[in-house]
């Protein structure tokens, strides 16, 4: 007699945050709203435009990451009409908000961060004379011009205000991490790309199903100041592919974290394969790389 055997397995909830192509303000918000979420590194950033035309990217974006929900950050006619276009994807809740009023105040629609948090917590923190785990929370100035590189790479969460609830307290509190504030001098610290932040926090605890054949990790090289550029970085580390933001225009404040990274990359033990070994440069064109050098094996 034959058999049938199933695996089933289990994700949270992939959003795809719709934002209005060109504004950084959405891309911010959307940013910050996913880290509060379980799995928030994972939600692809969905840039409409005005037809469909602009939002051919977008909805090949929709499908590859299979999202189970459209989240509008802004209202507006073009993001409604793209909604309208995928009816398969029904807003599981009445009310279309990640969070909504409940008798104890503000909830989340999906399963936030509390989740892996507590693991975190349980594991390596809870009764033991130190942590055991090194967890910040980086901070930076808003006329910072990597301000969106460091919210893309780090993380941070929405205000109170906007949502009811301070994660930026329940992390720092709850994880017994640090705040460092970074200045618009500064350079990133060259072992900030391994340390537990709320970026990291949202993916903790979670197992990428599938491979990609793209998936060496790397550098994204563009302008920090760049929609585009900032909605690829982060929508390729939404596909798991370990990626760090380098724009030549402010090499100064990435070249400490660019050599540890690309020395920690180097010392990895040699692929059977030989070509996963290769580091992988990531741009929009070929000409954001003319004059870069990233050293053997990256191309």
């Amino acid at each position: 007699m034959s058999t049938l055997s199933v695996n089933v397995k289990y994700r949270p909830v992939r959003i795809g945050f719709c934002v209005q192509k060109g504004n950084l303000d959405d891309l911010d918000r959307a940013i910050r709203l996913t880290h509060t979420f379980w799995g928030g590194r994972f939600n692809p950033l969905l840039p409409i435009g005005s037809n469909d035309d602009e939002n051919k990217l977008a909805k090949v974006l929709t499908n590859v990451f299979q999202v189970d929900v459209l989240y509008p950050v802004s209202a507006g006619p073009a993001v409604d009409s793209f909604i309208a276009d995928f009816p398969h994807l029904p807003w599981p809740k009445y009310e279309r908000e990640l969070y909504v009023d409940s008798y104890e105040g503000k909830v989340a629609s999906f399963i936030d961060v509390y989740h892996p948090l507590r693991n975190i917590f349980e594991a390596h923190i809870k009764d033991k004379p130190e942590p055991r785990v090194s967890s910040t929370l980086y901070e930076w100035e808003q006329a910072d011009p990597l301000r969106h590189v460091l919210l893309a790479t780090f993380g941070a969460y929405p205000s109170r205000e906007e949502i009811g609830k301070d994660y930026a307290d329940f992390f720092v509190t709850n994880l017994k991490g640090k705040r460092i504030a970074i200045s618009g001098l500064d350079a990133l610290p060259a072992d900030s790309y391994k340390i537990l932040t709320p970026s990291a926090l949202s993916v903790s605890d979670l197992d990428w199903i599938g491979f990609s054949a793209c998936g060496n990790p790397g550098f994204y090289v563009g302008d920090a100041g760049s929609f585009e550029d900032l909605a690829n970085f982060w929508n390729l580390r939404a596909a798991n592919i370990e990626v760090l933001f380098y724009d030549p225009a402010n090499g100064s404040r990435f070249t400490a974290q660019k050599d540890a990274y690309l020395a920690e990359l180097r010392s990895r033990p040699a692929g059977p394969a030989g070509w996963l070994d290769d580091i992988a440069l990531w741009a929009r064109s070929m000409d954001a790389l003319k004059g870069l050098n990233f050293g053997a094996g990256a191309h």
